[in-house]
């Protein structure tokens, strides 16, 4: 792989684009280069520089096609969505693309991200700002004092919507001293096992079988609104 990356440093225009930017004349934009190629464009310019990408492409399909086939050279690349506007009097619609957004800030704010592929209107579009973010997240810990009811008034502060069992992203479930949360932070819920006012147990569970999978010590709760 290496010596596949290294070709490109013989071409003069990939190493007047590293230069460019050496030199701060940032944003770059590349054109011409073949679909084929792309991903090992992407890949090598980021070594070239050490730093991670924000890539905006012209449309969603192609964000997506160029997101997967990053995941082959790099260890995490997310896609960030343009936001959903509801401009109607509804009581309730999809914040799916609210959600995966608010994850994938959150992984920029913790750096757990190699590179972040988007189009013109996700990145054009006012979002939650990094240090809110970052103050009205919850992390909670194994062993740590607190009673289920302050987790769910906290939920609901959050965004969350309570239900009998968690479905989706942004809900959450009391069941005596268990509660079921789904946040935007993971692909899977999480459950939260309560021994009177101590948090006992946290662990990951499938949200078609129910079944806890894996233990973790601690978990970061996002908002489910930006």
């Amino acid at each position: 792989m290496n010596t596949i990356l290294s070709q490109f440093l013989l071409d003069n225009e990939f190493c007047a684009l590293v230069e460019g930017y050496k030199k701060g004349r940032v944003p770059c934009v590349a054109t011409g280069v073949c679909d084929a190629a792309r991903p090992l464009f992407c890949t090598a310019f980021s070594r070239e520089i050490n730093k991670k990408l924000l890539i905006i492409m012209p449309d969603e399909r192609e964000a997506q096609r160029l997101r997967s086939e990053l995941e082959c050279y790099m260890d995490k690349v997310l896609f960030l969505p343009a936001r959903d506007f509801v401009f109607d009097n509804v009581k309730g619609y999809s914040r799916e693309f609210e959600q995966q957004r608010i994850g994938v800030l959150s992984a920029l704010l913790d750096g757990n991200v190699d590179a972040v592929v988007t189009v013109p209107d996700a990145v054009m579009q006012y979002t939650i700002p990094p240090e809110i973010l970052q103050d009205i997240s919850l992390q909670i810990n194994a062993g740590e004092r607190m009673t289920v009811s302050q987790l769910a008034s906290w939920l609901s502060l959050l965004g969350y919507s309570r239900t009998e069992q968690v479905e989706g992203e942004g809900q959450f479930a009391v069941r005596g001293g268990i509660v079921d949360i789904f946040s935007p932070s993971y692909p899977n819920p999480f459950r939260v096992d309560f021994f009177g006012d101590e948090i006992d147990l946290i662990g990951f569970f499938d949200i078609t079988s129910q079944r806890r999978y894996e233990n973790a010590d601690s978990v970061n709760i996002l908002p489910v609104y930006e």
